[in-house]
C-alpha cells in the first residue's frame, strides 16, 4: 500500500474517531423523520483504479414514513483520452497521427428500503433494487495513406466489449449519523446479474477497406454479491 494510500486510510479512521466521540457531547435523535430527502455520494476506497477512492455513484432517498424509503441510484461516467501515435514532419512528408480511445458508463436502480429502530444515531436497513446499466466503449486509429490521414474505429471490442445490463439485488446497509442530519454509512448487494454484451463492429474510410461483419459477444448470468466495501456520505434536507 502506497504513503498516499496510508494516509488516507488514517484520515478515514481519525474521522470515524472524531465522529464516535462526537456522540457523548450530544443528544436527541439525528436521523431522519417522514417526509425528509436525502442526497448520497457513495465511495469505493482502495479500488482497482488509479486513485485510492473512485466515486461510484449518487442516490437520493425519499423517506415516506419513520421506517420506509424510496431510493433511487444513478451515475454517469464518460472517459476519453488520446496519444499521439506519429509525429508531424514535413521533411519526411509525415502527417500527425493519433489514436483515441473513449468509453461512456450510465446506471440507474430505483429501489426500496425498510429501515429498523437501532439507536439515536444508527440506522440499519434492508431492501433491494433494479439496476439498469449501459457501457459502450470505442478505439478509432488514424495511418496515413500518401498525403490523407485515414481512421479505422473499433467498438465494443471483445476483450471489453460494452453491454446492456439488469440486476435485482437484495442490499443491507446501516447509516451513522454523527451530528444532526449528517451521516456516514455503508452498504452492500446480493443479486441475480444479466448481462447483454454488445457486438464488435468496425469502419473506416481506409482505401479499398471492407467493414467485417458484426462480431456477438455473446451474454453472462451470475447470482453473486455486487458492489461490496462500499462507503457513503449523505446529508438530509
Amino acid at each position: 500500500m502506497t504513503f498516499k494510500k496510508l494516509s488516507l486510510a488514517a484520515l478515514a479512521i481519525s474521522s470515524l474517531i472524531t465522529a464516535v466521540s462526537a456522540q457523548n457531547s450530544q443528544s436527541g435523535n439525528n436521523k431522519f423523520s417522514a417526509n425528509d430527502r436525502n442526497i448520497e455520494v457513495q465511495l469505493a476506497p482502495f479500488s482497482a483504479t488509479d486513485s485510492p477512492i473512485s466515486l461510484n455513484g449518487f442516490k437520493f432517498r425519499y423517506f415516506n414514513s419513520e421506517n420506509t424509503a424510496i431510493r433511487l441510484n444513478a451515475n454517469i461516467t464518460s472517459n476519453s483520452s488520446t496519444e499521439i501515435t506519429q509525429a508531424e514532419n514535413s521533411d519526411l512528408d509525415l502527417l500527425e497521427l493519433k489514436k483515441k480511445t473513449s468509453s461512456f458508463q450510465f446506471m440507474i436502480a430505483p429501489g426500496y428500503e425498510m429501515h429498523f429502530s437501532g439507536t439515536d444515531r444508527l440506522s440499519p436497513y434492508i431492501g433491494g433494487e433494479a439496476v439498469l446499466d449501459y457501457l459502450s466503449n470505442s478505439t478509432r486509429t488514424e495511418s496515413q495513406q500518401e498525403d490523407a490521414v485515414k481512421y479505422t474505429k473499433d467498438s465494443n471490442s471483445s476483450d471489453d466489449a460494452g453491454h446492456f445490463g439488469f440486476s435485482l439485488n437484495g442490499v443491507a446497509g446501516f447509516d451513522f449519523y454523527f451530528t444532526k442530519s449528517l451521516y456516514l454509512g455503508a452498504e452492500v448487494n446480493y443479486g441475480l446479474n444479466l448481462k447483454s454484451n454488445l457486438s464488435t463492429k468496425q469502419k473506416s474510410d481506409t482505401k479499398d477497406y471492407e467493414a467485417p461483419d458484426p462480431v456477438k459477444n455473446g451474454s453472462s448470468f451470475s447470482f453473486q454479491p455486487g458492489a461490496m466495501g462500499q462507503f457513503k456520505l449523505g446529508f438530509l434536507f
